[in-house]
C-alpha cells in the first residue's frame, strides 16, 4: 500500500492538486495564459481570458501528442530513405567517376604506348645516320692517312701534315649532338605536358568540389543562426579543399608516390675533373688510380681543383626525384646552377656558395651545406642508397636515405632561379652510382603510377 501511494505522488496522482495561494482545486485551465489555476483565480487575476475544464484541455491535448509522435515517426522513416538513397547516389558517383577517369588512363596509355613506338623509331634513324656519316667519315680520314703515309717526298709530306693532322683530330661531338636533338626535344615536350596536365588536373578537381553544391544536415526545425552557421561551413569547406589539394600533391610516404616523379640523370664528362673515372653509359663516378691519373683536354666547364662533377640534364619541372647509391668513403650529393665557379677551391664547392646546395655524407653522419654554412643532422648513415627529392616551383629540395621505407633526412628551402644540375664530389676509395629508376617497379607497375595518382585525387576528394 505505501509502495503504491509512493508511485501516484511521484506521477502528482496523490489526491486533488490545490492553488498554492487559495488552497483550491486547480479544476480550470487559462487557454489564453496556458495555466492550470483555481477558479478565484481565474476571477481575480485572469479577467477576459478564455477558460476550460481541465479534464476536456487534456483530452485535445492527448490527441495532439499522438498527432506529434505520429509525425516524428514518419520523419524518421523519410530519413531513413533518404540516407539509403544517399549512398546510392554516392555509390553511383563513385562507379561513374571511376569510369570516366579510367577512360582518360586508358588514352593516355595508348599515348604512352604510340610514343614508345615513335622513340624507337627514332633510335633506328639515329642508329642508321652513325652507321652511314659516321662510318664513311672515319674511313675518310683513314684514307687520308694512307695517302700521306705513302708520299715519298719529305717536303709534300710536311706541307700535307697540319691540314690532316688538324682534320683528324677533330671529334664527331657536333654530329653526336646533332643526332641527340631530337631525343632532347622529345623529353621537353614530354616533360612540359606531364608538368600542364598535373596542373590542369589540381586545378581543375579543386575547382569541381568547391563548385559541388553543400548539403545540410536533416534537422526539424531551424533558427535565426542557420544563415551564419552555413557561411561559417562553407568558409570551412573551402580551406577544407585546399588542404585536400595540398595532401594530395605533397603528402609522398611510400616509395612509389616519389618514383612518379622519377627523372633519368647521366653524369656530363666535360664537368668531371681530371681524377675522375667514370664507366661507360655514364651512370658510375669514383676516383681513377693514381697511377693511371694524367693531364686531361682541356674544356672551360671542367672543375679545375675539387673533385666534382655536373649531370647533363638541369632540372626545373614542377616536382623531380633521383636516387643514387654511395659506397666506400666520403660522398657529396648535390645540386647547383650550371654557372656555378669551377676554378677556384672555395667558391666552386658544392655548399661552399650560394649556387649549390649539398648534402654531405661520411661513414657516420650526414651534414647539409649551402653558402659555406653548414647543419649536421642527427641521422647516422645506415643504407647506401639516397633519395633526392626536388619541388622546384615551391622552392624545396629534401634528401631522404631510402630502404624498405623513405627516412626523410632534410628539407632546404630557397628561391630557385635556375635550372639545377645534379652533381657530385667523390672522396677516397668512394662510387657514386646514379640508380635507374625507369624499370625499377616494372613497366606495368609504373604505366599505373599515374592512374592511381587520378584515383586517389578522386577519392580523397
Amino acid at each position: 500500500m505505501e509502495k503504491s501511494q509512493t508511485h501516484k505522488r511521484e506521477l502528482g496522482q496523490v489526491g486533488s492538486p490545490r492553488c498554492s495561494r487559495h488552497d483550491s482545486p486547480l479544476n480550470t485551465f487559462c487557454c489564453t495564459d496556458e495555466k492550470v489555476i483555481c477558479a478565484v483565480c481565474a476571477s481575480t487575476e485572469h479577467i477576459g481570458h478564455t477558460f476550460g475544464p481541465v479534464r476536456e484541455e487534456r483530452r485535445m491535448k492527448q490527441d495532439e501528442l499522438k498527432r506529434l509522435k505520429k509525425r516524428c515517426q514518419e520523419l524518421l522513416q523519410r530519413q531513413d530513405c533518404t540516407n539509403a538513397l544517399v549512398r546510392e547516389k554516392a555509390r553511383e558517383t563513385e562507379d561513374f567517376c571511376e569510369a570516366v577517369l579510367t577512360k582518360v588512363i586508358d588514352q593516355l596509355q595508348t599515348c604512352y604506348m604510340s610514343l614508345r613506338g615513335h622513340i624507337q623509331a627514332l633510335e633506328r634513324g639515329a642508329l642508321s645516320a652513325v652507321q652511314a656519316q659516321g662510318t664513311a667519315e672515319v674511313k675518310r680520314r683513314c684514307s687520308q692517312i694512307d695517302r700521306l703515309a705513302h708520299i715519298d717526298s719529305d717536303v709534300h709530306f710536311l706541307m700535307h701534315w697540319p691540314s690532316v693532322h688538324q682534320h683528324c683530330k677533330e671529334d664527331l661531338t657536333e654530329f653526336t649532338d646533332h643526332l641527340q636533338l631530337p631525343f632532347v626535344s622529345l623529353q621537353n615536350s614530354v616533360d612540359s605536358f606531364g608538368n600542364h596536365l598535373e596542373e590542369f588536373c589540381l586545378t581543375r578537381f579543386t575547382a569541381i568540389t568547391k563548385n559541388a553544391p553543400g548539403v545540410n544536415p536533416l534537422v526539424l526545425g531551424t533558427d535565426a543562426d542557420d544563415d551564419d552557421d552555413d557561411d561559417k561551413q562553407t568558409d570551412t569547406d573551402s580551406h577544407d579543399v585546399d588542404d585536400v589539394t595540398r595532401t594530395v600533391s605533397l603528402n609522398l610516404k611510400t616509395r612509389a608516390d616519389f618514383l612518379q616523379y622519377a627523372c633519368d640523370l647521366t653524369l656530363d664528362p666535360s664537368t668531371a675533373h681530371k681524377d675522375l673515372l667514370l664507366s661507360r653509359n655514364l651512370k658510375e663516378v669514383k676516383l681513377s688510380p693514381k697511377s693511371a691519373r694524367g693531364p686531361a683536354v682541356r674544356c672551360p666547364e671542367r672543375f679545375l681543383t675539387r673533385k666534382q662533377i655536373l649531370c647533363r640534364e638541369g632540372l626545373q619541372a614542377d616536382r623531380c626525384y633521383y636516387e643514387v647509391e654511395v659506397t666506400g668513403g666520403q660522398a657529396e650529393i648535390a645540386l647547383a646552377y650550371k654557372t656555378i665557379d669551377r676554378k677556384s677551391l672555395i667558391q666552386s664547392a658544392f655548399g661552399g656558395n650560394e649556387k649549390s646546395w649539398s648534402l654531405d655524407r661520411t661513414s657516420k653522419c650526414y651534414s647539409v651545406s649551402h653558402k659555406g654554412e653548414s647543419v649536421e643532422l642527427t641521422s647516422v648513415p645506415e643504407h647506401k642508397r639516397i633519395g633526392v627529392y626536388l619541388k622546384f616551383r615551391e622552392g624545396t629540395v629534401s634528401f631522404y636515405e631510402v630502404s624498405d621505407t623513405m627516412k626523410f633526412l632534410y628539407t632546404k628551402e630557397d628561391d630557385f632561379r635556375e635550372p639545377l644540375y645534379p652533381g657530385f664530389w667523390v672522396g677516397e676509395n668512394c662510387c657514386i652510382k646514379i640508380c635507374d629508376l625507369t624499370n625499377y617497379s616494372g613497366e606495368d607497375e609504373r604505366d599505373q603510377l599515374f592512374g592511381q595518382r587520378l584515383l586517389q585525387w578522386t577519392n580523397q576528394m
